[in-house]
């Protein structure tokens, strides 16, 4: 294989500067608009509003039921991306699963709201219905015209919530009205839900429709069939990511999940933003290999370089986490450092688990990602059970080392896949 052939190899894991920007950047916007509604609510109200965001978002992210992702399987040789009619296939998406997975969402979310208020609980469970559903369709939009237009634009819609939360929790922190009244974010929350679905709507616009789409049900057909392995995929990486939060909001309460999510904002933000940078910075690195000497060489120089700054960063973070936390949240919370430094680990993982992920979304075949699903599958069950056992008997303390125990599994796992498998190289 020639240096040419592998540059297109990896070229197609590589995202470009606009596209990592947007990612880091909408990470960062959430965090911050969690910190402003931490800041303003009362530590309960901010566990309920933490409760309803994390319920509706990890909705949103599955509620496409895979299809989001499987979009671009419908471009082939015989049908370009002017040739297939959007309109027709993500109006089906978004009645036959969107719509329906949001309504399920929003009523099971009575089981995550703890509050002695009909009123309050039956609002909740609308707001998380709706920004579950806006969530979804912003999904389906940022498939679309990543596929159609750009890859930039796509980024835009997919975090076009979180940009949106991050505008409206902020006029609300600045000009102080109804800051302390949890009615205020939900009226919000359920803004961006419908706000994000006129923007599906709007991306329709700019996308020239198909003036004859013909059999449109073949296309929607192909999509179903397409977008199994798709979902049960993305169930994995969602579920891994919320399941934490959404154990402590089911079995310890709002107050205790008020304080999980201030710690895990502030921890996890750094880590979310090298996490987003693995792709961009290590993919191209390998595109000029044309040996597998080469190849290991840079994996491991970006390994140990990696690592230290892994370690360097960690110990930063628990060194600095005090004095930040208290400063962001003025005394209003209390940090526990076992739980800063077991969450740290996790952080941790998510990052390295980021390595031979991206090696194996840039060249690896359907073998090597059905085995990380398979790890992503044990890692996501084994989660579930040891951070529901940790709540009921450690506390926050417990789903912690649940977590790291989960991410570990799937960190080892994925490591076994990218790294020991063959990677292409010049014979």
């Amino acid at each position: 294989m020639t240096s040419t052939s592998i540059s297109r190899v990896f070229k197609r894991g590589v995202p470009s500067f606009g596209v990592a920007f947007l990612m880091a950047a909408s990470g960062v916007a959430q965090a911050a608009a969690n910190v402003m509604l931490a800041h303003m609510l009362s530590p309960r109200d901010f566990g309920v509003i933490s409760a309803i965001q994390v319920v509706a978002f990890f909705g949103g992210n599955v509620s496409p039921l895979g299809r989001d992702q499987a979009l671009p399987r419908l471009i082939g040789p015989d049908r370009g991306a002017a040739e297939i009619p959007w309109s027709y296939i993500g109006g089906d998406t978004l009645r036959h699963a969107v719509l329906p997975i949001s309504i399920l969402i929003g009523a099971v979310s009575i089981f995550f709201v703890w509050s002695e208020s009909v009123t309050l609980i039956v609002l909740s469970s609308v707001v998380v219905a709706l920004l579950t559903f806006g969530v979804g369709a912003s999904r389906v939009s940022a498939n679309i015209l990543r596929v159609a237009k750009s890859a930039v634009s796509g980024q835009v819609a997919l975090n076009l919530p979180r940009y949106l939360l991050f505008i409206s929790v902020a006029g609300i922190y600045l000009t102080g009205i109804g800051t302390s009244r949890l009615e205020v974010p939900l009226f919000a929350f359920a803004a961006i839900g419908v706000l994000s679905f006129f923007f599906y709507r709007l991306s329709l616009r700019v996308i020239p429709l198909v003036s004859d789409p013909g059999d449109h049900q073949d296309a929607i057909r192909s999509l179903r069939a397409e977008s199994k392995y798709f979902l049960w995929t993305a169930l994995t990486l969602v579920g891994l990511s919320y399941v934490d939060r959404l154990s402590i909001a089911a079995i310890l309460g709002p107050a205790d999940l008020g304080t999980y999510a201030a710690v895990w904002w502030i921890v996890f933000t750094p880590f979310s933003l090298l996490q987003n940078s693995i792709g961009f910075v290590l993919l191209p690195l390998l595109r000029g290999c044309t040996s597998r000497k080469q190849i290991r060489q840079n994996l491991l120089n970006f390994g140990v370089a990696g690592g230290v700054l892994l370690v360097f960063g960690g110990v930063l973070i628990v060194s600095l986490f005090e004095p930040v936390f208290h400063y962001l949240y003025q005394g209003k919370f209390v940090a526990d450092n076992v739980l800063v430094i077991w969450l740290t680990g996790c952080g941790s993982l998510v990052v390295i688990y980021s390595l031979p992920s991206s090696l194996v979304g840039a060249w690896g075949g359907n073998a090597e990602l059905a085995r990380l699903a398979r790890f992503g599958w044990f890692a996501l069950v084994a989660g579930i059970g040891l951070s529901v056992a940790g709540a009921y008997e450690y506390g926050l303390r417990g789903v912690a080392v649940a977590m790291f125990v989960a991410f570990f599994i799937r960190a080892s796992g994925a490591s076994l896949i990218g790294v020991g498998s063959a990677i292409p190289f010049a014979k």
